[in-house]
């Protein structure tokens, strides 16, 4: 079933000589599902003058064309939304649900619960008290099927982290990514990931090779303030001293590792995660 919605803006003159008109658009969309965990979405209304997409993946709707084609690794419900725009500022939207049964076998995620929708999957994650006082980590479940998130606050330069095992094949490569979110940006602020050999401890900190990472130190203006987004779009390129994996993890034996995320800083240090994601990469 389809819901839709309309909204529309005046021009300070209507009719004034202009030979536009309002029109009212059709956010009515076709999908197919070509293969396995692909799927096309067509608009109906080819004159429409934008197309703004939301593919229920954490990240905010962007400007798209009248046809996408979307690859959903992962076994969910989604809400896809279809926001059409048509002259005059009028624009209409309509949501669609699908329904993948079935992960990737190559591209399925390997963190559980990284989309923190139910206290279930909020119960993958362990918190590990980096500092002992001064930051905090809240775990938070989303409601009726929405995305919950993991909020990290820093204070007084102390951090906290959250973590899970997982299982990585020697010699292969993966994918890691995640949305992040933060209304004061990264001042003072760092917000890092790691593989870790080690189950993460209380009272001791970790560093060395990150996989991504932002520090208000290294990112400069490079993040925008507010943020929302990708962290492998708003990805520090540049760190001092240790080498940055832009996303990609690659161990040398297969065994158990800990995939950790860890964030700290001064007052106003908040950054919010959710649709964190470890992924084999596809070929």
């Amino acid at each position: 079933m389809a819901i839709g919605s309309f909204s529309g803006c005046s021009p300070d003159e209507t009719g004034s000589g202009n030979s536009l008109v309002e029109t009212t658009p059709d956010a009515s969309f076709t999908i197919t599902n070509p293969s396995a965990n692909h799927y096309s979405f067509q608009a109906a209304d080819l004159q429409a003058i934008s197309h703004k997409w939301n593919f229920d993946d954490g990240v905010p709707p962007s400007i798209g064309s009248d046809r996408e084609d979307v690859f959903f690794p992962d076994a969910d419900t989604y809400i896809i939304t279809h926001t059409a725009g048509g002259i005059g500022g009028k624009t209409a939207s309509i949501s669609q649900q699908i329904v993948v049964t079935t992960p990737d076998p190559v591209s399925g995620n390997l963190l559980l619960g990284g989309k923190f929708k139910t206290q279930a999957d909020i119960d993958k994650w362990t918190i590990v008290n980096i500092s002992a006082a001064d930051a905090s980590v809240t775990l938070t479940p989303g409601t009726n099927g929405s995305f919950g998130s993991a909020t990290f606050i820093g204070d007084n330069y102390q951090q906290k982290g959250i973590y899970q095992k997982v299982t990585l094949q020697g010699g292969k490569e993966y994918n890691v990514d995640m949305v992040v979110k933060s209304d004061a940006g990264i001042s003072y602020t760092w917000f890092e990931i790691y593989i870790l050999n080690e189950q993460p401890m209380d009272n001791h900190d970790y560093g060395g090779d990150k996989i991504l990472r932002l520090s208000s130190w290294d990112c400069g203006n490079n993040v925008p303030s507010p943020f929302n987004g990708t962290l492998s779009s708003l990805n520090c390129e540049n760190d001092s001293g240790t080498a940055t994996k832009k996303g990609i993890v690659k161990v040398e034996t297969t065994g158990d590792y800990y995939f950790l995320i860890k964030s700290g800083g001064d007052t106003n240090s908040v950054i919010s995660a959710t649709n964190i994601s470890l992924r084999g990469k596809a070929n």
